[in-house]
This record gives structure tokens, C-alpha cells and sequence, in this order.
């Protein structure tokens, strides 16, 4: 079960990486990354932070391999703006919700007919539509 505690913790940190890593971090391989969720330990010691990208899912495991590589810079950074007893040790993951989402859109499309509306009244049949 997640504190509330926890909860406070992992929004705050959300907010803050998304600006260290739009705003501090200058790396071109970072940009058009989001910060989509963090998940903190109880004792507030670890989080793992889920990171999406705009584009393919190569650029987005190669933003976190970047994020990796600037962990103690971010960490740091994180460890002056919020007033926390442990800076938790950050652990970056590739979240491809949005390509699974985006998946599962198209397919959707894919599903629907060309002329929807056609095809919905079609299905109801005149009396149901008002129409003769």
C-alpha cells in the first residue's frame, strides 16, 4: 500500500526532474522527453522514474541510457531544491504507454468503417433514424 507520504514524495519529484531535464539538462538526446510517473520506495530511499519520448522507442531507451548517465547530477540537483531527510537513488525506465496506446488507437481506426454514420444508420433501420 502506498502512503501518502509516498504519493507527495513521488509527485514532487515528478515535477522537479521534468525541469532539471527540460531546463538544465542540455542534451539534444533529451529532448521531447516526458516524465510520466515515479515510483518511490517506502522508505523513500529508491524511485524509479518512468520517462517517455516523442518518436520511436529507440530514441526513448536511448534518452534513458542518457538519464543514466546524468543520475548523479540530477540527484544532486534534486537534493538542493527539495528538503528531504535521503536524495532517493534514481532508477530511469522506458514507459511505452503512449506506443501501446497509440497501437491500440490505430486499431481501433482500423475497426471503424469508412462512412460511420452511413453504416450506424444503416444498422438501426429506418424507423429507428426518423427516416422513410
Amino acid at each position: 500500500m502506498t502512503s501518502r507520504r509516498q504519493l507527495r514524495v513521488a509527485e514532487q519529484l515528478q515535477r522537479e526532474l521534468a525541469q532539471i531535464i527540460d531546463y538544465d539538462l542540455r542534451d539534444p538526446r533529451l529532448e521531447f522527453v516526458s516524465v510520466t510517473r515515479v515510483d518511490v520506495t517506502g522508505d523513500l530511499r529508491y524511485a524509479t522514474v518512468y520517462v517517455s519520448k516523442l518518436g520511436d522507442e529507440t530514441s526513448g531507451k536511448q534518452a534513458v541510457k542518457t538519464l543514466e548517465k546524468a543520475a548523479g547530477y540530477i540527484r544532486r540537483e534534486i537534493g538542493s531544491r527539495l528538503s528531504l531527510q535521503y536524495v532517493p537513488e534514481l532508477n530511469f525506465r522506458y514507459d511505452d504507454g503512449m506506443i501501446i496506446s497509440q497501437r491500440l488507437g490505430d486499431l481501433l481506426d482500423s475497426l471503424v468503417p469508412e462512412n460511420s454514420d452511413e453504416a450506424h444508420e444503416a444498422e438501426m433501420g429506418p424507423e429507428e433514424t426518423g427516416t422513410d
